[in-house]
């Protein structure tokens, strides 16, 4: 897809199906928060970018606090750092997030706040890129909040092309979107023919990054375990080093 279309995609209304509220911290009185979840902005980065289109590296996760509540919970507070990059990484998003987790077991308790810092600093950089990405959930009116049907991401110089041309005779009208199925497998087909071309350790480092950004839209369909293997496999016979490196 080109810039033009792209950005068009990224900075269009946000669809009001998929704001969510919650109340925030103060009480039964506190106000309502609007907000995007993770797999909303994984999922639209992947339509619009495309799972090898962008990625992201967490610079620093560190714990803020930690201790007990009075149900003997272990209850703590990650912090995240993470850049984002998109296209040919030239252009890079920094931002922070905060993760809470409470469990019984430390360790759920832990991997919850670790988990849910990084999503949420992801969430703050993909913001930045546009008002469907969650930016125009930070305007008080939410005047781009929109009922309508988002833009779909399709290549804008081929739908005017097609439109020029007017209708073909006996062709079928072609769906509006194509099923998150279709577009589950394509991004597995995707990274699996990049993983079969790549020939170093930093091209297999980017391809695990960018599974990791399509993993919730491949697990939905059992695709994501074919994509670890083959990258297991590639890595064992170009790169065996990032395996031990990386606890593979």
């Amino acid at each position: 897809m080109d810039l033009e279309a792209a950005e068009k995609l990224l900075n269009a209304d946000m669809p009001a199906r998929a704001v969510k509220t919650r109340k925030g911290r103060g009480g039964p009185g506190a106000a309502e928060l609007s907000y995007v979840d993770g797999f909303y902005v994984f999922d639209r980065m992947n339509e619009i970018l495309g799972p090898l289109g962008w990625t992201y590296t967490v610079r620093r996760l560190e714990v803020c606090t930690s201790g007990t509540d009075d149900k003997n919970r272990a209850t703590v507070t990650y912090l995240a750092e993470v850049e984002l990059w998109v296209g040919d990484a030239t252009g890079r998003i920094s931002d922070v997030g905060f993760g809470h987790g409470q469990d019984r077991d430390a360790g759920q308790a832990h991997e919850k706040a670790g988990k849910e810092a990084v999503t949420d600093a992801v969430k703050r950089c993909c913001r930045k890129l546009g008002r469907s990405m969650g930016l125009a959930l930070y305007d008080k009116d939410q005047e781009f909040v929109s009922d309508g049907p988002e833009p779909e991401p399709e290549n804008a110089q081929q739908a005017a092309g097609d439109a020029a041309a007017g209708p073909v005779e006996g062709a079928k009208k072609p769906a509006t979107r194509a099923p998150k199925k279709s577009a589950a497998m394509a991004a597995q087909a995707k990274l699996l023919a990049a993983i079969a071309a790549a020939t170093d350790a930093e091209q297999l480092a980017l391809l695990r990054t960018g599974a990791q950004a399509a993993q919730a839209q491949l697990e939905e369909y059992e695709l994501f375990g074919s994509v670890v293997r083959a990258w297991k496999a590639k890595a064992a016979e170009v790169a065996p080093e990032i395996l031990a490196e990386r606890g593979a």
